[in-house]
């Protein structure tokens, strides 16, 4: 934490649970909610948020039912409904209205859902290799976290890492992050769905896809084609040199892009290598 600029924490009271959010940024500046992805609490931000906290009020919230400081002592989350639900809850208790919103992995699933439903409330929405949201899981995928699930010792986990790395350099400390999350706790809910056309159509707000050129998570062509054709409203990118890591591999790419995206420059076409 000792990266982070004049950070505070906060507490807000949901129906789920206790949400625990780090804060830093200009009280002025517009807010920006970070969204984590699974097994990898606030924190894994620490590469982007330097930059980002400049020219924005950061809000990075830690997911409940996932490793960090928020507390799941209400409510279960089963749908996507019920985070919907607790993401809207956790923002009326830090008083935001109109956000911005940068969620990585698995957040980028319930982050599109909280858009479909408060499209008002969410000026752009960046995805940062999304899951389940444009294209579903692979069998590689599928496969690679068999393994570290039902049997999450530190070996299996290190080989799960470097496997979704894709050959990119391991951060030691996301990797320890992921370890302890893996290892220290149990994720009980149900896994993501993939969102059905009826839903992407409906899909208003400004969305930037960032898709990873590396990624093994999903088909990255096949979420870019997905999109073009549910909604005029996203704009996919391709980042090269880079795993379903965004935030870790390519920090800087994925700042410019979100703050040249919130700031209204769009890109006049997907783009694709």
């Amino acid at each position: 934490m000792n990266q982070w600029p004049d950070v505070t924490h906060n507490k807000v009271e949901t129906p789920q649970g206790t949400s625990h959010i780090l804060i830093c940024g200009p009280d002025d500046a517009p807010p920006l909610v970070l969204l984590h992805g699974r097994f990898t609490p606030s924190v894994s931000w620490t590469p982007m948020i330097n930059e980002l906290s400049q020219s924005y009020r950061i809000y990075a919230i830690d997911t409940i039912g996932e490793p960090g400081l928020s507390v799941s002592n209400g409510l279960p989350l089963r749908s996507a409904e019920d985070y919907v639900e607790w993401l809207s809850a956790t923002l009326d208790g830090l008083q935001l209205d109109q956000i911005h919103i940068a969620a990585h992995s698995f957040s980028g699933w319930f982050a599109t859902h909280f858009a479909l439903s408060f499209p008002d409330r969410v000026k752009t929405l960046t995805l940062l290799d999304p899951a389940q949201v444009f294209a579903p899981f692979t069998l590689q995928w599928l496969s690679y976290c068999l393994i570290p699930y039902f049997f999450p010792t530190e070996r299996n986990i290190h080989s799960f890492y470097n496997r979704m790395a894709q050959g990119k350099k391991v951060n030691s400390d996301i990797l320890e992050l992921i370890i302890i999350g893996m290892t220290s706790y149990r994720a009980n809910k149900e896994e993501a769905s993939l969102i059905p056309n009826s839903k992407l159509r409906n899909l208003s707000v400004p969305t930037q896809q960032l898709l990873a050129s590396d990624t093994v998570v999903h088909r990255k062509q096949k979420a870019w084609k997905r999109a073009k054709k549910l909604t005029p409203h996203v704009q996919t990118v391709i980042i090269d040199e880079c795993s379903h890591m965004i935030p870790d591999d390519q920090p800087e790419v994925a700042v410019n892009l979100i703050l040249n995206f919130t700031l209204g420059n769009r890109v006049t076409k997907p783009i694709w290598k």
